[in-house]
């Protein structure tokens, strides 16, 4: 069994959020080594393997973080890897506990594939994905059901879309869920893919941006941080 004391890391930094709608927020970001889902256009590969990167114990984590805050920064970011991989959970919990008790909020970045009832409870904000065909993960709409049923307010849901086929399967999927019978009341994201080593997107957001125009669904919200830094570097 694993010791849930200990906990494998690919890195913890400060830096703000690049994207969603708490774009620009002071934030520091740790973030959890291994993923299962392992999306086609992911922009954080060196993630995945669960036998690569640092375990940490926990009270090393939380005195990563506090040190990195300087009293001056409330926000951590639980990202990924998938901090809801079930070789993490059991973790993940009890740092977000400690984290909670030294007085930050906690955001979880999440792949939207699992639903954590006690994490969801625990955090103060959800950024969870909804994968569009580009990724090669299939997302499910009962999961975005759970969320807004137990959750409204306290999440964002984000989706890279890379090209038309992307973006229309998102708008089919907007419009399934909302004959369902469900309000849309949540934030739903959509942020234009930006592939290792190209320069900015700007034929693939102005069509975004167009297209987002005709239907007048979704948040069109690019990733600051590689505008800033470029698509190659990590930990900004």
């Amino acid at each position: 069994m694993k010791d849930i004391r200990y906990l494998s890391i690919n890195g913890i930094y400060k830096a703000i959020e690049g994207e969603g709608v708490n774009l620009g927020r002071p934030q520091i970001f740790v973030r959890v080594q291994g993923c299962n889902v392992r999306c086609k256009n992911c922009d954080s590969c060196s993630t995945w393997s669960f036998s690569s990167g640092s375990v940490m114990s926990l009270d090393e984590i939380v005195a990563t973080v506090v040190s990195l805050a300087e009293e001056k920064i409330g926000w951590v970011s639980v990202t990924g890897g998938d901090p809801l991989d079930h070789a993490h959970v059991g973790s993940v919990v009890h740092l977000i506990y400690l984290l909670k008790e030294r007085g930050f909020k906690i955001n979880i970045e999440v792949t939207g594939q699992e639903i954590n009832n006690e994490i969801f409870d625990l955090v103060d904000y959800i950024s969870a994905d909804f994968k569009t065909p580009s990724s090669g993960v299939v997302s499910s709409l009962s999961n975005l059901k759970q969320l807004s049923e137990k959750f409204l307010g306290k999440f964002q849901i984000k989706s890279i879309v890379e090209d038309r086929g992307d973006f229309d399967y998102l708008v089919n999927s907007y419009q399934t869920f909302k004959n369902s019978g469900k309000d849309i009341l949540f934030q739903w994201v959509i942020t234009p893919a930006y592939m290792p080593n190209e320069e900015f997107p700007r034929e693939r957001f102005t069509s975004i941006v167009e297209w987002n125009l005709e239907v007048g669904y979704f948040l069109v919200i690019g990733q600051q941080h590689k505008w800033i830094y470029g698509p190659n570097r990590s930990n900004v």
